[in-house]
């Protein structure tokens, strides 16, 4: 899914919304945010980390002024915006051993349901702080920094980990909803800021702080980081053990998932390429303000001019059609009964002239002086008699038969094992489908990614395997895709067999079994 906004921001509400960390107690703020949705104007669109909210629960301030309620409500997952999360994993030996690694296994259920508007990086803090993996939305290099990650150490930099994650959060500008998800047991040894300094950084720049407190020591040890979720809006929960871990990410990833994006139409502002002060007010409670760009759309009277040459574009091929229909039937009625009747051919798209010379007609003239006396005329030639048409019974016509269907049965791909290979054209590269889904376009998470092509979507479109066939999957792109030169309808599959062409922006690959 594309991220429809250009520009978003943040902000935050004393409301108690639900967090990422799923259960746990509800901490004092909810996070809102903001996006321009492209090509509509006049409008804004709001996620609420709180559910149950209805339109009409919710109230747009422009500019201070009150202006509309909410007009329409979807889930969060549905708009195609995307989440950036930083996941900061305790990896000092106090976690060493059966704890570790059911930390990282919940870790890799986590990326398995990420998607690919999502961007995650890894941070892991034992005596130092390391960025294990960059932000990212390839699934495969965020599982291999998971399980290359070692539990050692003699020091827990717990607030020097969670300081440097905000600082990493902040400068990454991708998605408006951002998080930060702290796996620890709670120890914090060694230099780095104090916990209330934690609290207002995080509260400052609108990042909610989810805790998951996974220990064998004492749970005053866990205190800090349930202030923390609390303070920044995020949540806490103290898993016991591997399934309370997993339970507690997979309810957080579906009630964030599940979020309502409120639908607001503008009353007092236009979007008129500056920014503007806009707040959300919920059941008395009123939203920091926050200053968003709305970007400048054409006036309605500029599409005028458009519209009325397509109609009138669309009214002179109607009636075109329509004559050429009525000539087909009214040559279909003339014909007579023992003669077919035949179309009448549509011309062609493009005709070649060829030029042919032909003598004069007449006798020649002879010059004066010329003695000699033309030839006698020749005898006009004898056609011969026609050949007699054998008596040949009329052949019994055979019933047609529909044409055989073949179906190409690709074997599942995995790792190391391919069931086919893309190759660009005019390159010798070739890409090989080893998982079941394969996405192409210009953005650094694709496993095919397309660079300076304007014309090519963030994420364009996937190759996918389902049981047994490879399909084509349009993901709305903004300039559509092509199978042997047919453009797809968006959002929809094509089945792909060995040797169809696939055309995306300006690139063209074809399908090698």
């Amino acid at each position: 899914m594309r991220l429809a906004a250009a520009a978003a921001v943040t902000a935050l509400t004393a409301l108690g919304p639900v967090g990422l960390a799923g259960a746990g107690a509800p901490p004092s703020l909810v996070h809102t945010a903001f996006y321009a949705p492209a090509g509509r104007s006049n409008t804004v669109e709001v996620a609420v980390d709180r559910h149950g909210i209805a339109p009409a629960d919710a109230q747009l301030i422009e500019e201070g002024k009150p202006g509309n309620r909410g007009e329409s409500a979807r889930e969060f997952r549905l708009t195609g915006h995307g989440v950036t999360a930083v996941l900061a994993i305790d990896a000092s030996g106090s976690v060493k051993g059966g704890p570790f690694e059911s930390v990282k296994a919940a870790l890799r259920d986590f990326v398995s349901s990420s998607r690919p508007q999502d961007r995650i990086a890894v941070v892991s803090f034992a005596d130092t702080v390391v960025v294990a993996q960059a932000f990212t939305s390839d699934k495969a290099q965020l599982t291999q920094a998971i399980g290359a990650l070692q539990a050692g150490g003699n020091l827990t930099l717990l607030n020097r980990a969670i300081a440097d994650s905000l600082t990493l959060l902040a400068a990454e500008k991708t998605n408006a909803r951002q998080r930060l998800l702290v796996i620890t047991d709670g120890k914090n040894e060694g230099p780095g800021p104090v916990a209330a300094a934690l609290e207002t950084e995080a509260r400052r720049l609108g990042i909610p702080v989810d805790c998951l407190g996974v220990t064998r020591l004492a749970a005053r040890f866990l205190l800090p980081m349930q202030s923390l979720a609390a303070a920044s809006g995020g949540a806490y929960v103290r898993a016991r053990d591997y399934e309370d871990l997993r339970n507690a990410m997979r309810e957080g990833i579906e009630g964030l998932l599940g979020t309502p994006v409120l639908t607001f139409r503008l009353a007092h502002i236009a979007p008129d390429g500056a920014s503007h002060l806009l707040q959300l007010k919920i059941e008395g409670s009123t939203t920091d303000a926050v200053q968003m760009f709305l970007p400048r759309t054409a006036p309605a009277m500029l599409y005028v001019p458009a519209v009325l040459a397509l109609l009138l574009f669309g009214a002179g091929m109607a009636l075109i059609v329509f004559g050429r229909r009525r000539r087909r039937a009214a040559a279909a009625a003339d014909t007579p009964p023992d003669v077919p009747a035949v179309a009448e051919p549509d011309p062609p798209a493009r005709t070649r002239t060829q030029t042919v010379y032909a003598p004069k007609s007449g006798p020649r003239t002879p010059y004066k002086g010329d003695v000699r006396r033309p030839p006698p005329p020749r005898p006009e030639p004898v056609p011969p008699p026609p050949a007699p048409v054998p008596d040949l019974k009329q052949p019994t016509p055979q019933p047609v038969r529909d044409a055989t269907q073949f179906r190409q049965v690709f074997a599942q791909p995995a790792p190391g094992k391919p069931t086919a290979w893309v190759r660009a054209q005019g390159s010798p590269t070739r890409f090989p489908i080893e998982a079941d889904e394969v996405w192409i376009g210009s953005g650094d998470g694709n496993h095919i990614r397309v660079a300076e092509d304007m014309t090519m979507s963030r994420n364009h479109a996937c190759i996918q395997w389902i049981a047994g066939d490879l399909y084509l999957f349009d993901n709305r792109s903004t300039n559509g895709t092509r199978v042997n030169g047919r453009r797809m309808e968006s959002g929809s599959r094509a089945r792909l067999q060995a040797g169809d062409q696939i055309a995306a922006g300006h690139a063209v690959f074809s399908l090698e079994a």
